[in-house]
């Protein structure tokens, strides 16, 4: 399991909010929310940064800190 879909499913969660309800919010659906949520999909930069308002939190604590950190990560156990 990513460390995005960690915490994209945790904040979610403390917002009381499902899938689908973020879905029809953002004006996408829910499945195609579920493949970003998943690590299957890669949300464009507008969608990220929808994503993170309607989240109340900053795009880069969902998205970006925690691509680099994996990015890092995986550099360290290849190298």
């Amino acid at each position: 399991m990513s460390s995005v879909r960690n915490k994209l499913v945790n904040i979610r969660s403390q917002n009381n909010m499902t899938q689908q309800d973020i879905a029809d919010k953002l004006g996408i659906s829910r499945s195609f929310y579920t493949m970003i949520e998943n690590g299957k999909r890669n949300p464009s930069l507008e969608l990220a940064f929808k994503i993170s308002n309607l989240l109340k939190v900053d795009v880069n604590e969902i998205f970006f800190i925690q691509a680099r950190n994996e990015k890092l990560q995986n550099n360290k156990t290849t190298t």
